[in-house]
């Protein structure tokens, strides 16, 4: 396989996890309306949102650095991925220290949603992936 297969590969792989990464975001905010809005009120519904949505670019940049790594050789793959979860956790913490500041939101569902978005994106970030090395590993028999 040559570095231009690949890249191509790679590339449709961490598409497949970005997807995922964004259809997970929106099932969070599904699942989580009608809990948030009898425990919180109406207005723990859009810190929920706002949560999500502080969660989702630092899962989406954290994907798109390890999948750009994975046509590379293997052991690339290790350092891509810390480099990716280092950017989410400190793009997430900036976003919160952000939306906090704000105190547009209560805090309480704010920071809670944070964590189950963090939480429940990381695992689904990290199966993608890890999935989608193990098609990249065996794409060309190495």
């Amino acid at each position: 396989m040559t570095s231009h297969d690949r890249r191509r590969r790679a590339d449709r792989l961490t598409a497949g996890c970005v997807f995922a990464s964004v259809a997970t975001a929106v099932a969070c905010g599904l699942v989580g309306y009608r809990p948030t809005a009898a425990l919180a009120g109406p207005e723990g519904v859009p810190a929920m949102v706002a949560a999500i949505a502080a969660a989702l670019p630092g899962s989406l940049l954290a994907v798109l650095v390890t999948g750009r790594a994975l046509a590379g050789p293997p052991t690339g793959w290790i350092g891509a991925a810390m480099l990716g979860l280092g950017l989410r956790f400190g793009l997430t913490i900036a976003a919160v220290l952000l939306m906090d500041s704000l105190q547009r939101w209560p805090r309480a569902p704010l920071l809670l949603w944070i964590a189950i978005a963090q939480l429940v994106l990381l695992k689904v970030d990290t199966l993608m992936l890890v999935l989608a090395a193990r098609r990249m590993h065996g794409s060309d028999g190495r």
